[in-house]
């Protein structure tokens, strides 16, 4: 089910996990809580009108997995990052046009 609430942000339950919008998160002691319990699934941060910021992928309240940044139209990725429990691994930026340009660790 896909719908779009009153802070324009998709929520959308899948049998892996869940998306919730940051504004129903909170940060404590440095972990995502969703509904005070520590979040599995994809936290989105919006840029409004229905475009992303950030896709944040967090496991037990920690960063786990990728953190993919978008571009001013919300749509094109320009990085994705890896964490493993909350440690980052990699980034690999993108341009514009979405053509990789660099990785840094």
């Amino acid at each position: 089910m896909i719908f779009i609430s009153s802070w324009i942000c998709i929520y959308v339950v899948l049998n892996t996990g869940k998306e919730v919008c940051i504004n129903e998160c909170s940060i404590v002691n440095g972990r995502y809580k969703y509904q005070n319990q520590l979040f599995t699934g994809k936290i989105i941060v919006p840029k409004g009108r229905g475009k992303k910021n950030l896709e944040i992928e967090v496991s037990n309240g920690v960063k786990h997995g990728r953190v993919v940044s978008y571009h001013n139209d919300g749509e094109t990725i320009s990085s994705i990052s890896q964490y493993n429990q909350g440690k980052h691994i990699r980034t690999t930026y993108f341009d514009s046009s979405g053509n990789q340009r660099y990785d840094s660790d």
